[in-house]
């Protein structure tokens, strides 16, 4: 972690915070984080919940949300 955090021009203690989720890192600092570790931007926002602006803005959209739930099997959550 020392590495990645030093690579990413970040501090240890900031990396531990994001690895234990006390922080949320910005889109700047994950761009750096990313390039250190070599990974894709885009998946690693996926896989943290983050989803690009144009797909975002479409989840937006009712119809939009029922054809993903729909692909994936996924059922609307109770009193929503």
């Amino acid at each position: 972690m020392r590495a990645v955090a030093r690579k990413a021009n970040v501090s240890l203690s900031y990396m531990c915070e994001l690895e234990n989720n006390v922080k949320i890192p910005s889109e700047a600092v994950l761009i750096r984080i990313c390039r250190a570790l070599e990974l894709d931007l885009e998946d690693a926002n996926c896989r943290v919940g983050r989803f690009p602006l144009d797909i975002a803005g479409k989840l937006c959209d009712p119809g939009a949300r029922r054809l993903v739930r729909s692909v994936l099997g996924l059922k609307r959550a109770e009193g929503r």
